[in-house]
């Protein structure tokens, strides 16, 4: 399936585009949380981010109810009613931390009236750390597996949107960071895909919505009790602030619209204060690929 990003109108006024890009807040608050809308809940119950213990890189089957249960009837799936073997990749805080960064790709589309450049967005966020260590060397196993025959798709799989061609653009920059071939990622799923919710307004990947049979699919999550029918490799959450202060100089627009943008940063960190802890030194996804290797 071919990957298009959105082609946006530029805003007719500063106010028109600070009133965007709080919209664009909005959901940037709602990825960090890992809801579909409204306010992140702590472990404790309260409002904001809560701290999760740490875990080890395992291999889970969170399967909640038998495959053909009448309460819970197998969805319509995207690539096949038999078995396909499938690597599906969760985005946020697990293959990276990503929040800055929608932020800044959606200061270009309102601001700017174009999408970063993707070399530029590879080069000064993802490789600053918005891209989780590990991460090419396991892109660069998935794609020589599927190369040699041992995987049919690479499926992304977020809870974050794609109404502005956001994951879209964040896929072929994974692929352009990693160096493997446009498409090699092969299909992307988003909350405009996923009709299941938990209570809390979550997005519940089930497995089934890409193959009927999912016994060969495995799923790369820091979240496996919204995963269904399928196998997960749990790993922890990474959330590597990667600072876009000087990205935000850079945008090539008006400065009446930087100034917009600046105001929308400030606003965005409070919300969402920048994680203080350093994860450079981040070794789950080496560990995942070299599990990838055994799976498949």
């Amino acid at each position: 399936t071919a990957m298009v990003s959105a082609s946006p109108a530029p805003p007719a006024t500063a106010a028109a585009a600070a009133a965007s890009i709080k919209l664009s807040l909005g959901r940037v608050a709602a990825s960090r949380a890992g809801v579909g809308v409204g306010v992140g809940v702590g472990g404790d119950g309260s409002a904001g981010p809560s701290k999760v213990p740490k875990v080890a890189v395992k291999l889970l089957c969170p399967v909640a109810q038998p495959l053909h249960s009448p309460s819970d009837p197998a969805p319509t799936p995207f690539i096949s009613t038999k078995g396909a073997r499938c690597l599906v990749l969760d985005n946020d805080e697990t293959t990276g931390a990503y929040q800055l960064g929608s932020l800044l790709f959606s200061m270009f589309l309102n601001l700017c009236a174009t999408h970063p450049p993707v070399d530029f967005f590879v080069d000064n966020y993802l490789k600053k750390g918005g891209a989780r260590p590990g991460l090419v060397q396991l892109i660069q196993t998935a794609a020589e597996l599927k190369a040699n025959g041992r995987i049919d798709h690479i499926v992304v799989w977020t809870a974050a949107s794609n109404r502005n061609g956001w994951v879209t653009f964040l896929s072929q920059c994974l692929e352009r960071l990693s160096g493997v071939a446009p498409g090699t990622i092969d299909r992307v799923l988003t909350c405009e895909h996923s009709s299941k919710r938990h209570r809390t307004g979550r997005v519940i990947k089930d497995l089934r919505l890409i193959t009927t049979d999912t016994s060969n699919i495995v799923m790369v999550d820091d979240k496996p009790a919204f995963v269904q029918h399928g196998r997960v490799i749990q790993v922890n959450e990474y959330n590597q602030h990667v600072p876009i202060e000087a990205l935000v100089e850079g945008m090539p627009c008006s400065e009446e619209n930087k100034h917009v943008a600046r105001r929308a940063l400030v606003q965005d960190q409070l919300v969402n204060p920048p994680s203080a802890e350093d994860q450079r030194g981040d070794t789950e996804l080496f560990q995942v690929a070299h599990m990838l290797r055994k799976l498949f």
